[in-house]
């Protein structure tokens, strides 16, 4: 592994080296002559990470060379596949070993050993015509994805040819995809079109997710024209270059990459997956932010491991600026993905992911990161399931929606234009421009006074009060309505200066006090002023009907006689109190051992009787109520074989009254 990381890196150190000593840019491409024979016109390029190498083919002649970085030979191999079949194109196979050659011509895979000696041959289960005229390894599915310019498909095959999936590209019917080079460590498949000379390189985010959109097109063609037309694209493996193969003049061409598309290099970038142009790094730790591997989870921003109301407290202590969040904490504060500032939706979500009432967003298929803004380029971070919404360069043209405005240009992520002056320099004209179709009109100002601006709106000479216009009287009780006049309401007769008082609660005097009496603090409708004998209580007002409250509720001054409270029970004679003389009897009371109907129901218990009236009843343990010698206050008799005194013990058994 590390003699394989070594010559990885030599690809990078070599070009390093020649722009030091050259004074280029790291930004520039480099051109390195091919040590091949003149007839030799490579098109077909592929990177060998086992030796760090590359490999090229060239169709007229069974040959396959194999090159250094700076194209130096390195070794050749005849090819051991038939006469009549022309290698276009090769991908090598890294579980195998082996480099796997297509002919457009022939829907075949021939398979050869890196020194050119024949594998094996399969037959390509594509249409017929469909000519394949390019080919790549697709290490996540162990399979090759092959293209044809002249369809804007995308056929997935397997190592023995069989069809695995078949996709639309998606790109626009003018580009016609020869080449496709994949890039490593992303879902990203670049097809280019050689009739375009390279200027642009197509990224699709995933083509095995046919809902994710495709990128813009990328321009790979600088404008000093270093790179010429006909090139045929290969991506070494972690190098931060693009390598072209040039049939027509033999070279190479290594072109730096920018693969986020932020205009920073891979070998500068920060973050040179992610989309960061403005490189931020919170944390210093030379990975920019938009590519820091936070721990944790999402609504767990404090980091205790789960998701509790600590964690909707400490957002808002971060909204209101009393605890400094870090970039991970804001990332996994960020319940809504929304990007940006932790806001009130972000805490609500957590609030929700507590309660178990929903979740907060975990991938980038749950959010549409379109923010409808044209100088915005919005993507989701993948890794951090947030949307990004990062300002295009400023100047861009842009359109604002609105046709009152020219030259919209971006600005800060805003799309911003200069209001379209509409002035025709008459002080009598109302000059505005209508947004519906962008026309500027010029209306005579003939419309009523506005009688606080200080503006003479209606054109007559006279502005505001000295107008008349401005003198109304709109409830006809003598006086005009502000700001002219003094009528604090010109729409009630009732009110204005000087005016009586009623009983309304209105102002009606318009000294801006309403009287006392006025209130109706217990909101019951009736006021002091309307004979309110209690105005804290909404069930007391002139004819309201009299409740069992003990109170005068229709403030007649008089309160019923069957609402008394005699014996301070707390019920009264209107809530069904049969004695309102004793505290022991009302409805609900317990019954007592006392002969008398306690809890007036209109029954006295029969325990309660006293039938041999000798001053005591069953309840208080009489064990004969129809002898009246015989009760608890009694003299046990010793010797009649009864129990006098009710105690459960006779004659002699009594020992304590017969011993």
């Amino acid at each position: 592994m590390l003699r394989i990381g070594l010559r990885r890196a030599f690809l990078l150190a070599v070009v390093t080296a020649i722009a030091i000593f050259s004074g280029l840019s790291l930004g520039d491409s480099y051109y390195f002559e091919l040590e091949t024979p003149v007839c030799f016109d490579p098109h077909g390029i592929e990177y060998y990470p086992e030796h760090g190498t590359f490999v090229l083919i060239d169709p007229t002649y069974d040959f396959m060379y194999e090159v250094g970085p700076e194209g130096h030979l390195v070794s050749k191999h005849d090819l051991g596949t038939p006469a009549c079949f022309d290698p276009e194109k090769i991908a090598h196979h890294p579980e195998r070993g082996t480099f796997f050659l297509i002919d457009p011509d022939y829907d075949m895979f021939f398979e050869v050993t890196p020194t050119g000696g024949l594998v094996s041959s399969w037959d390509v289960d594509i249409p017929t015509c469909f000519d394949p005229d390019g080919i790549e390894y697709y290490p996540e599915h162990g399979t090759f994805l092959l293209t044809d310019p002249a369809y804007d498909f995308m056929y997935e095959v397997g190592p023995e040819g069989h069809l695995v999936s078949t996709h639309d590209l998606g790109t626009p019917a003018c580009f016609d995809p020869h080449l496709i080079a994949y890039h490593p460590g992303q879902l990203n498949v670049w097809f280019c079109d050689p009739d375009e000379d390279l200027k642009y390189i197509y990224i699709l985010q995933s083509v095995f997710e046919p809902d994710d959109p495709l990128f813009d097109p990328m321009d790979m063609h600088p404008s000093d024209g270093v790179i010429p037309p006909d090139l045929v694209p290969e991506y070494p493996i972690d190098s931060g270059f693009i390598v072209f193969v040039d049939p027509l003049c033999d070279a190479l061409i290594v072109h730096p990459m920018d693969t986020d598309g932020d205009t920073i290099p891979d070998f500068y970038d920060n973050c040179p997956d992610m989309y960061n142009p403005d490189q931020v790094d919170s944390d210093g730790d030379g990975i920019g932010d938009a590519c820091e591997i936070c721990e944790g989870m999402r609504g767990d921003p404090n980091g205790d491991g789960e998701s509790n109301i600590l964690d909707v407290l400490y957002l808002v202590r971060g909204i209101l600026n009393l605890e400094d969040l870090s970039f991970c904490e804001r990332v996994n504060g960020d319940c809504d993905g929304s990007g940006g500032q932790i806001d009130i939706l972000d805490v609500l979500g957590t609030v929700n992911l507590v309660l178990r009432i929903s979740t907060c967003v975990t991938s980038c298929e749950e959010l549409n990161c379109d923010d409808n803004n044209p100088c915005t380029r919005d993507y989701c971070n993948r890794l951090h399931a947030r949307c990004i919404h990062a300002a295009v360069a400023g100047g861009i043209p842009c359109n604002d929606g609105n046709l009152c405005t020219d030259n919209d240009l971006c600005a800060d992520g805003v799309c911003l234009g200069t209001p379209k002056d509409c002035d025709d320099g008459d002080p009598c004209t109302q000059d505005i421009c209508n947004p519906a179709d962008g026309t500027c009109y010029h209306s005579y100002i003939g419309e009523p006074e506005i009688c606080d601006d200080g503006i003479d709106n209606d054109c007559d000479g006279l502005i505001d009060c000295d107008d008349d216009d401005c003198i109304v009287d709109y409830d006809g009780d003598g006086y005009s309505d502000e700001p002219c006049g003094d009528d604090c309401d010109d729409e009630d007769r009732n009110t204005y200066p000087g005016a009586l008082e009623l009983c309304d609660g209105v102002d009606n005097d318009c000294d801006d006090q309403i009287p006392a009496d006025e209130a109706d603090n217990d909101q019951d409708g009736y006021r002091v002023c309307d004979g309110v004998c209690d105005d804290s209580e909404d069930v007391i007002f002139p004819r309201a009907p009299e409740l069992c409250d003990g109170m005068d509720n229709d403030c007649d001054s008089q309160i019923p006689a069957d609402e008394a409270d005699n014996d301070q029970d707390g019920s009264r004679v209107c809530d069904g109190d049969c004695d309102d003389n004793d505290d022991d009897i009302f409805p609900g009371a317990p019954e007592l051992c006392d002969g008398m109907d306690n809890d007036c129901d209109d029954q006295i218990p029969a325990d309660e009787a006293d039938n041999d009236q000798d001053g005591y009843r069953v309840c208080d343990g009489d064990c004969d109520d129809g002898d009246r010698t015989i009760n608890p206050g009694a003299t046990e008799n010793c010797n009649d074989r009864i129990d006098n005194d009710c105690d459960g013990l006779t004659d002699y058994d009594d020992a304590e009254d017969c011993p």
